[in-house]
């Protein structure tokens, strides 16, 4: 639980060269010694070889480009919020309890709500890259983390900025927290928000003693400085006050229910920190050409038997809100809100939306709104999964896997695992090849 890192200094990354926005000059920083002293002891990957034919490995992990959206004549803007340790468990909407988030349970029934959305894994640090570049963790080590972080790829700031598009990622913790500020450079995004940018003179009331901004007043900061932004822009924020040890101002204490968990009154506080943020955007220029996704970088604990499978603890909300009606309705009809969906569908289905080409997005993710069935995948301690339509495959790297049926988790016979093992190859020795991105 203390995967942050604490207080201490944190040791640079490869991905720090790239916090000046220009991935000329970081790759000039990363000199081989540099490089090598850094990676010497991280953990590496091998070659696989499931199949000799990397045609048949392509055909396997084409996923599809199309679009589904025309481009609006007025630029829609696009807000992504990630909600700490928000579980689909904790939710009232689409659940047989009353749950802890009655602003977002109001939210998600006015919204298209994707009611089968998985996390790519169970930290914070997994998250950020599925969800803004499409790259889920296939490998034992995060994609942050590891020795190919600087790999060629395109997050989302790279691709919109090309289409005229300002982006800036926001997150209260302390800047260099889990790699998010290097890794949003890599990604594209203009501009990165940490504690380091929030006014001082707030300081002193608004510092959580932990982390880092109570979401509340951080959330009214990201509404302002959105505000100041040139049109159209992307804007993504991380909260936080529902990470361990769930701190919640004095001022709201005892406001909340209890619940049956530790995180789950804090839940509250940050549903009710969401709804203060929307009102206060409601207010703005540009909330009416705005796309609000919403979702959750992972679960945390279980207290409901629904959710306590292997594959309820992967199980998040994902929200998308547009206040055009027209615009919503249209939402609503071009996607399959039971089709089961992912972090690293985020990205495409945000491209496709804005009616931006998809053709650089990696194979991990596909738009929501493709008419293809969705796919999710999961590697925890060694075992890999692929979650598809009515079932499950877990499969550990020597190709040995089990079939299982994805309501009630009971094995099953008829299952194959050429596309798993397809995704495996083409990721992993993508990796190595930094060849992702071709």
């Amino acid at each position: 639980m203390f995967f942050r890192g604490g207080f201490q200094e944190k040791p640079l990354r490869i991905n720090q060269a790239f916090e000046q926005h220009d991935n000329h000059l970081g790759n000039l920083t990363l000199n081989t010694t540099f490089t090598f002293l850094t990676t010497i002891d991280a953990k590496g990957t091998e070659k696989i070889n499931y199949f000799t034919d990397n045609q048949l490995v392509d055909n396997l992990v084409k996923r599809d480009r199309s679009s589904h959206f025309s481009a609006s004549a007025t630029p829609q803007n696009v807000v992504i919020i990630i909600l700490e340790s928000f579980g689909k468990e904790y939710m009232g909407y689409k659940n047989p309890y009353k749950g802890y988030t009655p602003f977002l349970d109001s939210l998600a029934k006015n919204s298209l709500f994707m009611e089968n959305c998985f996390a790519n894994g169970r930290e914070s640090i997994i998250a950020m890259p599925a969800i803004t570049a499409a790259i889920p963790q296939l490998i034992e080590e995060p994609f942050i983390t590891s020795s190919y972080q600087s790999n060629k790829f395109a997050g989302l700031g790279s691709i919109v900025k090309k289409h005229g598009y300002v982006s800036s990622f926001f997150h209260g913790a302390r800047n260099g927290s889990m790699g998010f500020e290097g890794f949003s450079q890599l990604a594209g995004f203009d501009k990165y928000f940490g504690l380091n940018q929030y006014p001082k003179e707030k300081m002193e009331t608004d510092f959580d003693k932990n982390w880092g901004i109570f979401d509340e007043p951080y959330l009214q900061y990201f509404a302002t400085e959105l505000s100041k932004e040139s049109k159209p822009f992307v804007g993504c924020v991380f909260t936080l006050s529902s990470h361990h040890p769930y701190p919640i101002p004095t001022q709201y204490k005892g406001k909340f229910p209890k619940g049956k968990a530790e995180i789950h009154e804090s839940l509250g506080y940050t549903d009710l920190a969401l709804k203060h943020f929307f009102e206060t955007a409601a207010k703005q220029t540009w909330f009416k050409n705005t796309l609000f996704v919403i979702t959750a970088d992972h679960t945390q604990f279980n207290t409901e038997k629904k959710y306590a499978t292997p594959t309820g603890a992967y199980s998040v909300p994902l929200i998308l809100y547009h206040p055009n009606n027209q615009i919503l309705t249209q939402l609503k009809s071009l996607a399959d809100s039971t089709k089961i969906c992912q972090h690293s569908d985020i990205l495409p289905s945000i491209l496709d939306f804005l009616s931006i080409n998809q053709q650089e997005v990696l194979p991990f993710g596909e738009s929501i709104f493709a008419r293809n069935k969705g796919l999710a995948f999961q590697l925890n301690s060694g075992v890999f999964r692929l979650i598809s339509e009515n079932k499950y495959v877990e499969m550990s790297l020597d190709g040995k896997a089990k079939g299982f049926d994805l309501k009630s988790d009971k094995s099953i016979n008829n299952f194959e695992t050429k596309q798993l093992k397809a995704y495996i190859q083409y990721y992993r020795n993508g990796l190595i090849e930094n060849s992702w991105l071709k």
